[in-house]
């Protein structure tokens, strides 16, 4: 298996695992500044611990400071943005929507790094999307006490699991070129989906079957490109 394809798995796993997370602490009703405050601290105790075990990385931050402070910015606002959403449509509205994003890397992609895929990995590509589409387009159809320690945990492990995950993307990325990474990315929000039908009892349809069929032959068409 390609390195970049393994690190976009795993990567697909963690990310999944959050925006499952996002789901319980909305459905818990907990108040979303506050779980991304703690999920924020976490990131930062997590990169901190990171650099002081394996000494590198102090000569680079500086000339990352801009990057990362534009990324953290933007992070919290789609965060809370994405909690506010959880409040008022269920999981397989909101992720599938929020991974629409994939468009843009593509073209990012495309247009600044001069990526090519081959026609096997465009048509993964487009079978990944397409996922997206059925899933989105189903549910626009038919939808029309809080406590410190709960905050805590989950907004923790969401940090964690974002420090972990972002990581990984940065590797897939430095391995693979991002046309191929970020469709197998976007599929992490079909974990998210399955948790919360299993969990709330979210209803599991026909397309959402059909989506899990499609999402793995995109990643055999974009593996086998």
């Amino acid at each position: 298996m390609p390195l970049w394809l393994t690190y976009s798995l795993f990567a697909t796993l963690f990310y999944g695992m959050l925006n499952f997370l996002y789901k319980v602490a909305a459905e818990k009703k907990y108040l979303n500044q506050a779980v991304i405050l703690i999920s924020a601290s976490s990131v930062v105790i997590s990169a901190a611990v990171t650099i002081l075990i394996f000494g590198t990385g102090f000569s680079q931050i500086l000339p990352a400071l801009p990057y990362a402070a534009a990324n953290g910015t933007l992070f919290a606002f789609g965060a809370l943005a994405k909690f506010k959403a959880l409040q008022f449509a269920p999981a397989s509205v909101v992720f599938p929507v929020n991974k629409s994003n994939v468009l843009f890397v593509i073209i990012i992609g495309i247009l600044f790094f001069g990526e090519a895929p081959s026609i096997n990995q465009w048509a993964g590509i487009a079978t990944s999307i397409l996922v997206l589409i059925l899933i989105a387009s189903e549910q626009f159809r038919i939808s029309g006490a809080v406590t410190f320690k709960g905050i805590f945990i989950i907004g923790s492990i969401i940090g964690i699991l974002n420090f972990g995950g972002y990581g990984l993307v940065l590797k897939a990325f430095a391995a693979g070129s991002m046309s191929l990474v970020q469709p197998i990315f976007a599929l992490s929000i079909l974990i998210p989906i399955f948790l919360s039908a299993a969990i709330y009892k979210e209803k599991l349809t026909l397309i959402r079957i059909l989506s899990i069929g499609l999402s793995l032959a995109s990643v055999l068409l974009i593996k086998n490109g």
